[in-house]
């Protein structure tokens, strides 16, 4: 992941999607999930240094599938 890249669970919601605003303002890529893949599409639509990931935390694997979803947008580290 990019150095300057923010990782922000719960994206979508309320809080989390001024948490969005916010970094990408300044200039950061940001990184966020959600448990609704048409609210990701909505929110990513037509913004820049913008990736959302597709998950729900009530399931054991969910980080399995925010580093799968990293490594699509960013790659491999190093």
């Amino acid at each position: 992941m990019k150095a300057d890249a923010i990782l922000i669970t719960g994206g979508s919601g309320k809080i989390g999607s001024k948490l969005v605003d916010h970094f990408l303002s300044i200039g950061r890529t940001v990184v966020f999930t959600s448990r609704s893949e048409e609210k990701i599409r909505q929110i990513v639509a037509g913004r820049d240094n913008l990736y959302g990931i597709a998950v729900d935390f009530r399931d054991k694997d969910a980080v399995v599938v925010i580093e799968k979803g990293t490594l699509k947008y960013f790659g491999e580290p190093g």
